[in-house]
């Protein structure tokens, strides 16, 4: 038998057509697997990895572009925050994260930060 997740009891917003809690830093620990809206300070240098899946010369590859890309990773709080694809924040700005927490991990879809807008 399925069970339906339980709504936490936070204000929501919607971005882009889908429903994000909006949360502060603290309450991030006890939302894992819903999509959350929160802000913060990037906290470090983000990292950009380039990431690949697959066989480099395998048609699939060419084809599928989910098997490579880049990654922008950073904290946030403590809390590490992942981007499929190159979001230009730096150290010390200020930003908006839309994104699902996924063990411990947000996995931001949105990145609002002072000059542009990232979306995945």
């Amino acid at each position: 038998m399925l069970w339906k997740k339980e709504k936490p009891n936070f204000p929501e917003v919607e971005f882009d057509g889908e429903r994000y809690y909006v949360v502060s830093i603290k309450d991030l620990a006890n939302l894992d697997g819903y999509k959350v809206k929160f802000k913060g300070v990037v906290e470090d240098k983000p990292e950009v990895i380039y990431y690949a899946a697959g066989w480099a010369w395998s048609i699939s590859s060419r084809i599928i572009e989910e098997d490579h890309g880049h990654m922008t990773v950073f904290r946030i709080s403590g809390y590490e925050v992942r981007f499929k694809g190159v979001a230009l924040v730096r150290k010390g700005e200020k930003v908006v994260i839309y994104g699902k927490i996924k063990d411990g991990c947000v996995e931001a879809r949105v990145i609002e930060g002072q000059y542009a807008i990232f979306k995945s």
